[in-house]
């Protein structure tokens, strides 16, 4: 099968890598000039396996595949714009897995006990801040407010989008849009101030598309010495804790942060309902683990429809018990000691609740 890369002359949309793509699929319609998010391999063939094989374009099927299977397992690559690869942290993880050379290469004289216990530690600490920040995704992404907001942007700046795509970064100039002038493109100014102030008031870090956003996370000292060389040298430990994080700690540290960060008595209203899911006197329900649920579930369902509405029009059930078999896989893969929960029912609920809060069309979503 021939491949074609981006070549240089072609711009790569802020917030994506070039990468390959196989040939047939460059100029497929919805390939050049969209976001394409990708589905898993699994929950592609449970989609076939519980809707019917036969109900999907074969074509478009081969696109399916074909693309999933250059994300991998979706904890880095996530989809494509035109042809550049979206990357994102948040869909799936794999586990950190340091070896004895990476170790030796970052000076940590560890026994191989000790580097299984340092990997063990870091993919704890690492899993409970990512879970959480998952959550919050599934607060935010079911939000009418957000989504109104987010709505309104894309409409608004869409010429932009599709020149330039969203900006890498909101800590960023307007160098974050290749080519670029400030004298010959004001509304480009007009377009990153936009996304900056929605990031801003969201607790966003960037924008991966229509569809995907990555949240503010903590900014702590690593496990790895040699990384904290730079800020040791100056004989600090630098901590940057967002505010819609729930940072577990005891003692008069963890009590200053918990206080300063406002989760008792908010003080910024249309994060409120938030604040109060990641108060700590909550934390132990299953609220957490309802957002990270809905944030898997409304991302692939949203998807879904976007590209086979007309297969699934009257398949509601049969997706859901699809998108509930490859939670539970994940479940299972994960080695969690939990039990397995009933997933099919659980998601039953979060779509009739979805229903009432957004609609009964709330998985479409606002094309760019």
């Amino acid at each position: 099968m021939k491949v074609r890369s981006t070549s240089p002359s072609q711009s790569v949309p802020a917030g994506t890598t070039a990468t390959q793509i196989p040939e047939q699929f460059v100029d497929h319609p919805l390939i050049a000039g969209k976001y394409f998010y990708t589905l898993p391999v699994g929950l592609l063939q449970l989609l076939e396996s519980n809707v019917g094989a036969e109900r999907f374009d074969s074509g478009l099927m081969r696109l399916e595949y074909s693309l999933s299977e250059i994300c991998g397992d979706h904890s880095l690559r996530v989809g494509f714009c035109d042809r550049n690869v979206i990357c994102s942290v948040m869909l799936s993880r794999r586990p950190i897995n340091l070896t004895p050379e990476q170790a030796e290469f970052l000076n940590l004289d560890l026994s191989r006990s000790g580097l299984r216990e340092r990997n063990s530690l870091m993919n704890e600490r690492t899993t409970a801040l990512w879970r959480q920040a998952r959550a919050y995704l599934g607060w935010l992404l079911t939000n009418p407010e957000f989504l109104g907001e987010r709505d309104a942007l894309i409409r608004s700046h869409r010429a932009q989008i599709l020149q330039h795509g969203f900006p890498i970064s909101t800590r960023i100039d307007i160098s974050a849009l290749p080519s670029v002038s400030r004298e010959t493109e004001p509304e480009s100014l007009e377009f990153v101030d936009a996304v900056r102030r929605l990031c801003e008031r969201w607790r966003l870090a960037k924008l991966n598309g229509p569809l995907l956003v990555e949240p503010l996370q903590p900014q702590l000292p690593s496990l790895l010495p040699a990384k904290n060389a730079e800020s040791l040298g100056r004989g600090v430990l630098v901590f940057e804790i967002p505010d819609i994080c729930r940072v577990s700690a005891g003692g008069t540290l963890g009590d200053i942060v918990h206080e300063s960060l406002g989760h008792e008595v908010p003080t910024v209203i249309h994060l409120a309902d938030w604040m109060a899911v990641v108060e700590r006197s909550n934390a132990s329900r299953g609220t957490l683990k309802r957002y990270e649920r809905l944030f898997v579930f409304q991302h692939y369902m949203r998807v879904l429809y976007g590209r086979h509405s007309e297969v699934l029009g009257r398949c509601a059930a049969k997706v859901r018990r699809a998108i509930a078999a490859f939670l539970e896989q994940n479940h299972t893969s994960e080695g969690s000691e939990e039990k397995v929960p009933d997933y099919e029912e659980l998601l039953r609920k979060d779509n009739q609740c979805l229903k009432t809060q957004l609609g009964s069309d709330w998985m479409e979503s606002l094309e760019v």
